[in-house]
């Protein structure tokens, strides 16, 4: 459901840390720390029902945009222990494959919104129907 974020993380750490000194980024932080504190202490009971999660996702665009930060310093560690390693170069590398890897990503995740609710008669095919046929059978029995 994350997609590749838990796996960039570590980079958009590393990236916050270089770009520090960005008001931006203080303020997107300042924003997480008062979403987390308001969502925890102010609304205990919605936010055990995914309200931080659906609020959090406003900090996706913080968290993008500290990663390429993160991968130049990774190429530039990578560059300091190996001298064959050419930062500049493999970080352009890294920053296409990642852009490649988000169009892909976002393509099936639309793709697949689009097969359960733009056009679910299409998923009623045995191989596209990812258990609806128990939500079925489970909505049957709760009426009845």
């Amino acid at each position: 459901m994350l997609g590749p974020w838990p796996y960039l993380a570590p980079l958009a750490v590393l990236g916050a840390w270089q770009v520090w000194h960005d008001r931006r980024l203080r303020i997107g932080l300042a924003y997480g720390l008062a979403l987390w504190l308001a969502l925890t202490l102010g609304f205990t009971f919605p936010a055990q029902h995914g309200s931080t999660f659906h609020s959090a996702s406003a900090l996706v665009v913080w968290q993008a945009a500290c990663i390429p930060a993160g991968i130049a310093v990774v190429m530039r560690w990578l560059a300091r222990r190996w001298p064959r390693w050419d930062a500049k170069r493999f970080t352009r590398l890294f920053l296409i494959r990642l852009t490649a890897l988000a169009v892909v990503v976002s393509l099936i995740q639309y793709g697949l919104i689009w097969l359960r609710v733009i056009r679910p008669e299409l998923t009623t095919a045995r191989w596209v129907n990812h258990g609806q046929d128990a939500y079925q059978i489970v909505s049957r029995w709760l009426t009845e």
